[in-house]
């Protein structure tokens, strides 16, 4: 094992990283004041670095970045964020009081992933001119509008055989070893309308059929690695007519491919029963909207994480998430992944904080895991 490079983080400098990064608007689609700044300090620091065309397929001004510093050590590792941020993210003024970052209340903070976007580039300036192994990052666009920019990305242009996303919440030395796959499936019920005041039993209702088909469903915390839930129903056009059209969205998720299937199998059959009893057409869509994940705690992967968190003064803790990520569609495109925690708090929302504490903590997790890199 190398000597330690831990001593070499300068926490000054990773709090104005974090500080700068937050301050550039990066909501989602809108990136490239973010990406602009991310290639040019990349390079800066002795990176060979590129920029895809994704945007231009999904509705960005900006791509995925793709950095490789080449090492001169033996093995390689790569590692992720994002670049956008949800809205209100424009005009952020981080304000920091007690060991702890927010914004003024008007905006949401954008730790989620700035954070992590930050540990990265503080950990190339640690390591930049000490031996070490070959290192790449990917920073995807798009990641909070459906893990779009990480979906076009082509892995194969990596050379490493193992990433590492920093994107969840909680405390540092959360390691999330498994993740559910996903089916998203819309419903467009077609009844037949009538006067519902006068002839209400000449008509079919699209909403009665949606209604009972729903109410027969087994929903919500199916079992400890299965959920289901419908997210969306609208239809009809006043409260006069039988209403002709209903239309549903809803999901499923499970970390068991097999159980996954048959949980949206059996709520696509509720709609085609309770259509067919009643006479009304019926047109379904599903789609496959991620893969899921699952690595034992002693896989190779999560091992040198968590080998690494232990190493800083960190706590392991295993997780097996029902959410999806970056690392479900690495994992699916044969790029084993697992995702950590960065420490941000209640992401999403104007209430979102960092405590400096755990961005330190963070930034030294990220440099020990590549000093395990053999």
């Amino acid at each position: 094992m190398q000597a330690s490079i831990l001593t070499s983080m300068d926490s000054k400098r990773l709090l104005k990283t974090f500080l700068d990064l937050v301050q550039i608007p990066s909501e989602s689609g809108k990136e490239k004041p973010v990406t602009d700044y991310l290639v040019a300090k990349l390079k800066s620091l002795g990176l060979e670095v590129w920029v895809d065309d994704a945007g231009s397929k999904i509705g960005s001004n900006s791509g995925n970045i793709m950095g490789r510093l080449k090492g001169s050590l033996p093995g390689s590792i790569a590692f992720s964020s994002h670049q956008d941020t949800v809205v209100p993210g424009i005009g952020i003024k981080p304000q920091i009081a007690d060991g702890i970052i927010r914004s003024d209340g008007t905006t949401i903070l954008g730790a989620d992933d700035k954070a992590g976007l930050a540990c990265i580039l503080e950990m190339f300036e640690c390591i930049k001119d000490k031996p070490h192994p070959t290192i790449e990052v990917v920073f995807d666009i798009c990641e909070e509008v459906g893990l779009r920019g990480a979906a076009q990305f082509d892995t194969s242009k990596l050379e490493s055989k193992y990433s590492i996303i920093l994107d969840v919440d909680g405390a540092p030395g959360r390691i999330n070893i498994a993740a559910p796959y996903q089916d998203v499936c819309k419903i467009a019920i077609k009844g037949k309308p009538s006067h519902a005041g006068i002839a209400p039993d000449k008509g079919i209702s699209a909403i009665e059929v949606a209604s009972k088909a729903i109410a027969s469903m087994k929903l919500g915390k199916i079992d400890d690695e299965t959920t289901s839930n419908v997210g969306i129903i609208s239809g009809g056009k006043a409260t006069n007519i039988v209403p002709e059209e209903c239309r549903i969205e809803m999901e499923a998720r499970s970390r068991d491919e097999a159980k996954l299937n048959a949980q949206t199998k059996h709520m696509l059959d509720r709609f085609e029963e309770e259509a067919k009893k009643a006479g009304a057409a019926i047109e379904v869509s599903k789609e496959r909207v991620f893969m899921g994940y699952k690595f034992s705690e002693t896989d190779p992967l999560p091992s040198l994480v968590a080998q690494a968190a232990k190493d800083v003064g960190l706590k392991p803790q295993f997780v097996r998430s029902g959410g999806g990520s970056v690392s479900n569609i690495f994992n699916a495109k044969g790029l084993a992944s697992v995702v950590v925690g960065v420490g941000f708090e209640n992401p999403h929302s104007k209430d979102e904080f960092l405590r400096i504490s755990d961005l330190e903590a963070s930034a030294n997790w990220v440099i020990r895991m590549v000093e395990l890199v053999k």
